[in-house]
């Protein structure tokens, strides 16, 4: 004990330090002995919420809190002329003009989804889609007092009446200061009835508004303060209250009066008189069953002017408005800022409750502090720095700590003193401890390749423990071991987040490691625990969450380890603790808490996944490594990120309602905003190619969601960004085209779902096919004018002789089927589309301009044939172009270039080859439904003849011959064929083509066409 024996520490530990140690030890003891007193750091405040600029609140002072039944918030400052309303996700700023101005503003009314109404002192303003649609103003000199339902009173100074106000106009309905002689007047509206308070001298008399607009006496209640107080009913009992009591009374005889703070004290209620904030003691109350119940301690950084609970919900936040921003604040939430030295509550890495049930908290910047009840008491060691991972066992606490560069595992006694536990081993310390759930043997993961130790639980107790070392003689090559859990067959699972992974098999003695060094994992294990289903879950830093469930097999197989997939478990964030509640698994992910339902996902492998809202937890820092705690005084979870404790009531927490929201997609334009339609095509004019998009949404829990969007043009993959808060969503400079907007949203329910706009840009005139038809006409006319009056003089040159006439007619007809007004159509037609975003579309054109070309000039030379190396330009513009419109994902197999260079002067007929390549492309694999879709050409050559085979894997001639695109283009076969029984006729080896059908066979069926063209060397075509 090293209260009494100080040689128990260290040896490297000077002399001064001991006698400095003893004398904490010393001070430590008379603590506990009841003879120190220690002033208590702020013990557990209300997580709040402040809207400020960032939420696009800018003003100050707000005395104005009204929760509207959509859950909105409308606020408004004392100064400035506005209305603040406060949404989801959102925050809208209304201001007043000269004809319709806002100012002092008392009240805010909705009517519907789409109207409020805003009362202001001297009129009520009407708001439609939040914004301003006309003024309705009181009598002159009149000004608002009070109202109730739809009754107002209104006061001149000198004459009180009462009004109705129907929406359109204001209604007098009866002059009330006439029928009672009194100093004040005031409204009251219950479920069902209003009333009417009178106060005269040292009484309230109470009146019922009949429906007849009389006036039916109630009670009168003794009172002696100089003006109407705030009076509540509920049934049969009534409240009044001021700022330190509220006083209770049934059937009007007085029963109770409970107090709520001094004389001095600055208290604020809500309207129910269901919540009481006192400023001076920072304290919020609970107020049921007429008694009070101290929620929690509350910090607000100016005076409070309202308090409004939200009843609508049934959270039960509670709004507050101070003289700087509007607050919320959430009672089932609460932090620890001044753990250590009243100040701070850093680097808390570990949490533990003992047998006290108290809560202790060690920081490795220094110091340990035990929370207990309503106080904390911080022991005198700032020099210890304790690290990850804890245990309790019986009247021991088990840490880990470091201090002047010596790691230790300390015991600590319910009293504050600890020792150091023997282990054999210098500077051995560890990361995280597991318990098991026998409570027998105690694991703890450790530094420096030392792997996995075990003791008994017994040996523990006796401080003799039996250590047995699971190292790298087992297996386990784990830098530092982390992460400790064991499955339902007793394997002992290891992790370290920035090296892998291993499992431990007690009855071989052995152990297996994954390491991503070695590429065998692709993940580390951060944090793991198993839940009664006998499933392992593992936290990573790289890869989410991780689970096994595979009980069939002795040993673990890698592959069986898989991944969970949803929205918020995603590669951009690490899992730094897990702890089962109930059915839930808790997972700290870096900066925001979930909950997987675990009977869900065991059920039906459904993925229920919940959060703590940004909003309710602000944190400020990343979760700390493993810290959660569940208190066994009230299920409360406890767990730390880098800067402060939290405890959670997650069984109120997990009570409250589930809202769905549904997303508003708001565009907004120079002049408007412009809401789209999830049903609609949103058309977008070119010239506001640049998208600015809000996301809106609402609910009566008015808080913030998780979503990613995603934003693609229409055929790229869909890619969601990383949850987050962001509303706002710029996109700059689209080309024309159809796009979508999907709007994946982080359900309260655990759900996810998913919204789709759909948003085309138009093109610019220019890029319609239309377009460059009209302004190809003139070139269209004009070339075939001009073919046609070559085709006339060709046929009159060769009227000598009637085969070559006929050629030449054919020759000519050959042309028209190669340069057809419906391909040159298609062409352009595809051209237009395509030279929005396409820059290949010039190539095109440039291919389409070399055929006409070289057409129109052998046309000119009035030859029947052409080089060889002019024709496989036809072919391979016909390829291009043919790939374009109809084939993109064409597989070609052609020579290359060298080949044909070798050939390149030898002379065939105009379309020898373009002819079959086209019809191969056209008519074959066109028309083929599933990939691939194929074309090759080989040139081969013997003594004689060129020989050049077509092979396509189209439908083949037969079945292309049923096709209507067939019997339209058909013709230039049939043609090519003539031309060549002409020439054929001069010489003795004939050019020949040969088909052969159904070269291919899959699925019974039977497909692909070759084509054999044969080509003597030695061929004559004109005498």
């Amino acid at each position: 004990n090293t209260l009494t024996n100080p040689h128990a520490l260290p040896t490297t530990v000077s002399y001064i330090y001991r006698v400095k140690l003893i004398a904490c030890f010393l001070v430590v003891f008379l603590f506990v002995r009841g003879t120190h007193a220690q002033s208590p750091a702020s013990f557990g405040q209300l997580s709040t919420f402040t809207y400020g600029e960032k939420e696009g609140v800018n003003s100050f002072n707000y005395g104005l809190f009204i929760i509207g039944r959509s859950g909105r918030l409308y606020c408004s400052p004392y100064i400035n002329p506005e209305l603040i309303i406060i949404g989801n996700n959102y925050t809208k700023r209304i201001t007043g003009t000269e004809a319709n101005p806002l100012f002092f503003i008392v009240g805010v009314k909705e009517v519907s989804d789409d109207e409020m109404w805003v009362y202001q002192r001297e009129q009520v303003t009407i708001l439609k889609y939040d914004t301003i649609f006309k003024t309705v103003r009181f009598p002159p000199g009149f000004a608002f007092k009070n109202i109730a339902g739809d009754l107002m009173l209104l006061s001149n100074g000198q004459t009180s009446s009462l009004y109705r106000f129907t929406g359109d106009s204001l209604m007098f309905v009866k002059r009330v200061d006439n029928v009672f002689k009194a100093d004040e007047f005031g409204l009251m509206k219950t479920m069902s009835d209003n009333f009417l308070l009178v106060r005269q001298k040292d009484s309230i008399s109470i009146y019922l508004v009949n429906t007849a607009f009389s006036f039916s006496y109630i009670t009168s209640l003794g009172y002696k303060i100089p003006t109407i107080p705030r009076i509540n009913r509920s049934g049969n009992k009534w409240a009044i209250a001021d700022k330190h009591h509220v006083n209770y009374y049934t059937g009007f005889h007085p029963t109770n009066s409970v107090f709520i703070s001094e004389e001095s004290d600055f208290t604020v209620f809500d309207n129910q008189f269901s919540i009481a904030v006192n400023q001076n003691d920072e304290q919020m109350l609970k107020i049921e069953n007429e008694e009070t119940h101290v929620v929690g301690r509350v910090k607000f950084d100016s005076r409070l002017n309202v308090v409004v609970r939200d009843t609508l919900s049934g959270y039960g936040t509670v709004y507050v408005g101070t003289g700087n921003k509007p607050v919320r604040v959430f009672p089932y939430f609460k932090k620890y800022p001044g753990v250590f030295n009243n100040s701070n509550s850093s680097a808390i890495f570990t949490l533990v409750q003992d047998n006290r049930s108290r809560i202790w908290a060690g920081s490795y910047q220094g110091g340990v502090s035990i929370i207990d009840s309503n106080k904390i008491i911080e022991l005198p060691y700032k020099d210890i720095h304790f690290i990850n991972g804890s245990s309790a066992i019986d009247d021991n606490l088990y840490l880990f700590a470091e201090w002047n560069g010596t790691n230790a595992i300390l015991r600590f006694n319910a009293d504050g003193t600890y020792k150091n536990v023997e282990t054999g081993v210098a500077g051995l310390t560890g990361y995280i401890t597991y318990l098991t759930k026998d409570g027998e043997d105690l694991y703890i993961g450790t530094n420096n390749y030392n792997g996995i130790w075990r003791a008994s639980t017994k040996s523990l107790r006796a401080d003799k423990p039996d250590w047995f070392k699971i190292d790298s003689s087992k297996g386990i090559y784990l830098t530092n071991v982390i992460t400790v859990t064991a499955d339902s067959l007793g394997r002992i699972w290891a992790g370290q987040g920035s090296k892998g992974m291993a499992v431990y098999y007690p009855k071989k003695d052995k152990a297996t490691t994954w390491t991503m060094q070695e590429g065998k994992i692709d993940f580390g294990g951060f944090s793991s625990i198993t839940d009664r289903w006998g499933t392992v879950w593992i936290g990573t830093v790289q890869k989410g969450l991780q689970f096994y469930d595979n009980y069939r097999d002795e040993e673990v197989i890698r592959s069986d380890i898989k991944r969970l997939g949803h929205p918020l478990l995603n590669d951009s964030k690490f899992i730094s603790g897990l702890c089962i509640w109930d059915r839930w698994l808790v997972m700290a992910v870096e900066d925001y808490v979930c909950l997987l339902d675990l009977q869900s996902w065991h059920e039906s492998k459904k993925i229920v996944v919940k959060y703590l809202n940004p909003q309710e937890a602000l944190f400020t820092g990343k979760t700390e490594q493993n810290t959660f705690l569940i208190d066994r005084r009230d299920s409360s979870i406890w767990f730390s990120n880098s800067d402060l404790l939290y405890q959670w009531d997650i069984e109120q927490w997990l009570s409250f309602p589930e809202y769905i929201v549904d997303p508003t997609l708001v565009l907004h334009n120079v002049n408007a905003n412009r809401v789209l339609s999830q049903i609609k095509t949103t058309v977008i004019e070119p010239t506001d190619n640049s998208l600015k998009f809000s996301v809106w949404f609402q609910s009566p829990d008015n808080m913030p969601r998780f979503m990613s969007v995603a934003f693609i043009k229409d055929g790229d993959s869909l890619s969601f960004s990383p949850p987050s808060l962001q509303t706002k969503f710029d996109y700059y400079n689209l080309a024309p085209g159809t796009y979508f907007m999907y709007i994946q949203i982080c359900q309260s329910d655990g759900s996810v779902s998913l919204t789709k706009y759909v948003i085309r840009i138009k093109l610019f005139w220019w890029q319609n096919w239309w377009a460059w038809v009209l302004i190809s006409l003139p070139f269209i006319i004009t070339l075939f004018l001009w073919m046609n009056t070559k085709r006339r003089k060709a046929i009159l040159e060769r009227e000598k002789a009637k085969q070559e006439k006929k050629l030449a007619n054919m020759q000519v007809v050959t042309l028209c089927n190669q340069f057809r007004p419906h391909f040159i159509l298609n062409a352009l037609n595809t051209i237009g589309a395509q030279m929005d975003d396409k820059p290949e579309a010039e190539t095109v054109l440039s291919r389409l301009g070399e055929s006409i070309n070289l057409i129109f000039t052998h046309a000119q030379q009035q030859t029947i044939a052409h080089p060889f190396g002019n024709e496989w330009m036809l072919v391979k513009n016909i390829i291009h172009i043919h790939r374009l419109m109809y084939l993109k994902n064409l597989e070609t197999n052609i020579p290359p270039q060298t080949v044909i260079d070798r050939y390149s002067e030898v002379k065939v007929p105009l379309g020898l080859l373009q002819i079959p390549v086209e019809n191969a492309l056209l008519h074959g694999v066109s028309n083929r439904i599933k990939s691939p879709w194929t074309l090759a050409i080989e040139i081969l050559e013997n003594e004689r003849e060129l020989i050049v085979t077509i092979i396509d894997n189209g439908v083949g001639r037969v079945a292309a011959a049923t096709l209507s695109n067939y019997q339209k283009h058909g013709t230039g076969t049939k043609n090519l064929a003539g031309i060549l029984e002409i020439v054929n006729a001069k010489n003795t080896d004939k050019i020949t083509i040969e088909y052969e059908d159904g070269i291919f066979t899959a699925d019974d069926a039977v497909f692909g066409t070759k084509v054999i063209i044969s080509i003597p060397k030695q061929f004559i075509y004109e005498e």
